[in-house]
């Protein structure tokens, strides 16, 4: 063999990853499955424990899946794996631990006791804990000991801070859904994060129907879940805000006066840049007969909306935010139809509204789809929508509209008809 094939044949088997800053392998590693980043000390000896330096550990279903729970035998067999296999990596594991994420098939809270308890001696920022077998983990206390933590997710925990809790001073965005929440704890907790920016709530069968969020520093907040009557003090900050309500129960007894206005305090948001409300909170929000003459959100430039078009209430709603609202710049409107009705045809709502000199100054895009995913109808009730806004959005780009894939094709004709205050307004029509 030549003295040049030798030097080829050496070049083939030079590493040229081992030899890489310890920062960057610990960046490959993080985003390599927890299972594939232990592997890896199989490669080399200089390998062997790199894998034991990663400040992030995660243990989801998706790389661990667990058997179906008909087969009892098999599942503790695979469960009993699992915990051995967290306990190893914890036990090998060197250096700061900053998030931990826990989304797996569990039914035990012994040995998330044991794993938080680790975690809070070794520098933890990041917790996510999701019970997907719908079995309640009771969290140790120590968590509540975490000073460090930025971010916290939880899902089937129970949430009980011990009376001596003090706070979470680095938090910066907590997620929490479960079936019973204590209302006074979780108002208190709030407050006792002075930098919370992120609050997401997940609440369905509690019997508590009122929540009041205080917090100096928030940026964003999302509900999901029952009825509940929002409170907002103190949040000057808020730019993000997102409500959804599952269907109301009528027959239960449903919000129908001003007291249960959906935000007593939607006025006084004045940072409020970002309105989403899903699924039945227009609809919820429209049965309290909200004052012609209310103003709200003057600062919206975004609004997202699940709605009936033929549901003359929620339309009236609707149009009162439009007023309220002068510097909304993207719309968004997913339809759809309830089986709920307030009894009123909203047909002809739109060709019936005067005085609209000061309505969508600024609105620039709109989106108008079905929450169903098939696309609108083309009933009457969406194209007088469709022909109000083209009529009076001045400074409109774009008019994005989903349409069925039955949709008549006089229909589409009549729609690019449309007469158009904007020279710039192009309609996007998909089917």
């Amino acid at each position: 063999m030549s003295t040049k094939d030798c030097k080829n044949k050496s070049t083939v088997f030079v590493d040229r990853i081992s030899n890489l800053p310890k920062n960057v392998i610990e960046c490959i590693l993080m985003c390599l499955p927890m299972r594939d980043a232990v592997q890896t000390s199989i490669l080399s000896r200089d390998w062997r424990y790199s894998w034991s330096s990663i400040p992030q550990l995660t243990f989801n279903s998706i790389e661990f899946p667990m058997p179906d729970q008909t087969n009892a035998e098999l599942w503790q067999e695979c469960h009993r794996r699992l915990v051995k296999i967290i306990d190893h990596v914890l036990l090998l594991h060197r250096g700061p631990i900053h998030k931990f994420e826990l989304s797996v098939d569990m039914k035990s809270s012994g040995d998330l006791d044991r794993w938080i308890l680790f975690l809070s001696r070794n520098g933890i920022r990041e917790i996510i804990i999701e019970s997907l077998t719908g079995v309640e983990f009771m969290l140790h206390s120590c968590i509540f000991s975490c000073e460090g933590i930025t971010h916290l997710r939880l899902q089937q925990c129970i949430f009980n801070p011990p009376p001596n809790f003090t706070g979470f001073p680095n938090l910066r965005s907590f997620y929490l859904s479960h079936d019973e929440i204590s209302q006074d704890k979780l108002e208190v907790f709030i407050t006792l994060c002075p930098h919370l920016e992120k609050l997401e709530i997940g609440y369905y069968m509690c019997g508590c129907s009122r929540l009041k969020v205080c917090s100096a520093s928030l940026l964003e907040f999302f509900y999901e879940g029952k009825y509940m009557h929002l409170f907002f003090e103190n949040t000057p900050m808020l730019a993000s805000l997102r409500v959804m309500f599952h269907e109301v129960n009528y027959e239960e007894g449903a919000p129908s006066s001003p007291n249960y206005e959906l935000f007593d305090a939607l006025d006084n948001l004045l940072g409020i840049e970002k309105l989403i409300l899903d699924l039945y909170t227009l609809k919820v929000w429209a049965i309290s007969d909200v004052p012609a003459n209310r103003r709200m959100a003057y600062n919206l430039k975004h609004l997202s909306v699940d709605m009936n078009l033929d549901a003359k209430k929620e339309v009236s709603t609707l149009f009162l935010l439009f007023r309220s609202c002068p510097f909304l710049s993207s719309l968004n409107i997913q339809v759809f139809t309830s089986n709920i009705d307030d009894g009123i045809s909203a047909q002809d709502f739109w060709d019936e509204q005067e005085g609209l000199d000061n309505l969508f100054w600024h609105l620039r895009s709109v989106d108008l789809t079905s929450l169903i995913g098939r696309g609108i109808m083309g009933n009457r009730s969406e194209l007088m929508f469709i022909k109000f806004v083209l009529a009076n959005a001045r400074d409109l780009h774009t008019l994005y509209v989903k349409c069925c894939e039955d949709l008549d094709i006089d229909i589409l004709k009549e729609m690019l008809k449309f007469r158009r205050m904007s020279t710039k307004a192009q309609i996007i029509l998909e089917n």
